[in-house]
């Protein structure tokens, strides 16, 4: 059994104290009653701001709750006696009129619950298709391999991930991803009883996951270069019985892993973008790897499987997810470039690949007037347009992505989308507008003179059009991987090419107009 705080406390509970999280920690006794309290036991005013708890753990096993301590970690409002906010403050469990309630709640029943309710929404969605894998979720509880604080409902949502690690500026390094992508990746992978698997990017949940697919004859290999995160792996998967099937490495993968043979499949669990040589090797004649591919700045989780006496790996299925980028040798830096506005609002204009030779010419762009640049294309309540930053990616030159203070890109009304183009000397990005109970994507272009910030926004609204007429709705989208060293005389006729530094990758989207100018460097 184990406890969490509930916020059914009885009627001369202080109206202040909001008491709403429930927490994973074995209890000294199923229910108590005990107040907010400094070190020596005395109890703290109920004054000011809420005090918000937001975990409570239990003190040591055994004795009464007269004599056990109580951890809780809250916002102390400022004119709190404790000294400090944000800290751990001890309360001594005693009967008072300033009381809250803990009660036992039986947690790896809720759990099961919020399984079997995960595995319906995802069969429901599409993103679990076989039993194998319906049964790996319902098996392994992802509440213990979250970091303490994670209620029931964060842990099951179908598309929230968890950052597990961030850097000193506060960049995620690491994280659990969303359910949906787990599964979907788990689907992509086409894994088999018996099969030896290999993991880039660790956290354990993963590895615990595919674990249970391939069952006690098979076997996985996590990696991740961060010890830190190996060593939480590790521990994560000792704690709740995977380790005997799963071997935590730490390692630069990215160039795969000298001492290993091939794999039956290899499932990479961040943004890659190339495949290196050495990770290619690591692959056996036919068989699967599901990664996080990087083109042109937009992610796609794409299994590419290599098929017999073939060098070159052609896609079986994609997903639409983001993913922490590839650390170590292989990681790619994007060029950035800022564009100052006379307010003093910026604008960042990033390539993944392909950047201007001048960015210089877009000096003084953004004090100009901007222009606006209709597609006549609009969408409606719920209806998608996935696949559009995709087709901006690959078939406009100059294609980049946008960020921005919000109230310099709002100032024209309107939704933006971090999509946009450097054509020139001029800039424009992307923007939704209400249009007729609908919402019409328009593209709002600057320059240095109105003629510049024309020709970029039509270039975009061109671009947006061309989705619309050739590629919209298309689900059967084609990549495939040639390695430096493949016969590429065999390239498909209709196919644009990216050229990356280990291979080029291509992409074939059915009913595309094809354009010889679609070659992207």
């Amino acid at each position: 059994m184990r406890h969490g705080c509930d916020n059914g406390a009885p009627d001369d509970t202080p109206a202040g104290i909001d008491v709403r999280h429930r927490a994973r920690h074995d209890v000294v006794q199923s229910t108590a009653w005990f107040d907010f309290g400094d070190s020596s036991g005395e109890t703290v005013p109920a004054v000011g701001p809420p005090h918000r708890v937001t975990t409570c753990r239990a003190g040591p096993r055994g004795g009464s709750h007269d004599a056990g301590w109580w951890t809780i970690r809250s916002w102390i409002p400022s004119d709190c006696p404790w000294p400090s906010r944000d800290v751990r403050s001890p309360g001594r469990c005693q009967p008072s009129r300033k009381r809250v309630h803990v009660t036992t709640t039986d947690l790896p029943a809720a759990s099961e619950e919020h399984r079997a309710a995960l595995v319906a929404k995802l069969r429901e969605r599409g993103w679990i298709r076989t039993e194998p894998v319906a049964q790996a979720v319902l098996a392994v509880p992802r509440e213990d391999f979250l970091p303490d604080g994670v209620s029931l409902e964060d842990a099951y949502h179908v598309d929230r991930s968890v950052i597990t690690v961030r850097d000193e500026h506060g960049v995620a390094l690491s994280s659990v991803s969303a359910a949906y992508i787990m599964a979907a990746m788990l689907e992509q992978a086409n894994l088999e009883p018996g099969h030896r698997v290999l993991e880039i990017g660790s956290g354990g949940l993963n590895a615990a996951l595919i674990a249970q697919v391939v069952g006690p004859d098979g076997s996985v290999v996590s990696v991740d270069i961060d010890p830190d995160v190996t060593s939480r792996a590790q521990e994560l998967l000792d704690k709740t019985g995977y380790s005997d099937r799963v071997r935590v490495l730490t390692a630069d993968a990215g160039q795969g892993l000298d001492g290993e043979d091939p794999f039956d499949a290899v499932i990479v669990t961040v943004g890659m973008w190339d495949l290196a040589p050495g990770l290619l090797r690591m692959l056996k004649p036919a068989a699967t790897i599901v990664v996080p591919l990087v083109t042109n700045g937009v992610t796609r989780t794409i299994a590419f499987r290599r098929n017999d006496n073939d060098e070159v790996l052609v896609s079986t299925s994609v997903e639409v997810a983001g993913f922490v980028g590839l650390q170590g040798a292989e990681a790619h830096a994007d060029r950035v470039f800022t564009l100052p506005s006379p307010g003093g609002h910026k604008m960042r204009v990033r390539f993944d690949s392909g950047a201007p030779a001048d960015m210089s010419v877009l000096d003084g762009a953004l004090a100009g007037e901007p222009v606006t640049a209709r597609s006549g294309v609009t969408v409606g309540d719920g209806e998608s347009f996935s696949g559009l930053d995709l087709w901006l990616a690959w078939f406009m030159p100059g294609f980049c992505r946008i960020e921005g203070d919000k109230e310099f890109m709002t100032a024209g009304g309107g939704h933006w989308f971090p999509y946009g183009v450097v054509r020139d000397a001029g800039v424009a990005f992307l923007v939704l507008q209400p249009v007729d109970g609908r919402m019409e994507f328009t593209a709002r272009g600057y320059g240095r003179d109105a003629d510049v910030a024309d020709v970029a926004a039509d270039t975009l609204a061109e671009q947006v059009r061309a989705w619309d007429r050739d590629g919209r709705g298309s689900a059967d989208v084609t990549f495939g991987y040639w390695p430096d060293g493949a016969d590429r005389n065999n390239l498909p006729s209709e196919a644009a090419v990216l050229v990356k530094t280990h291979g080029v990758v291509t992409i074939s989207w059915p009913g595309r107009r094809a354009a010889t100018a679609d070659q992207v460097a």
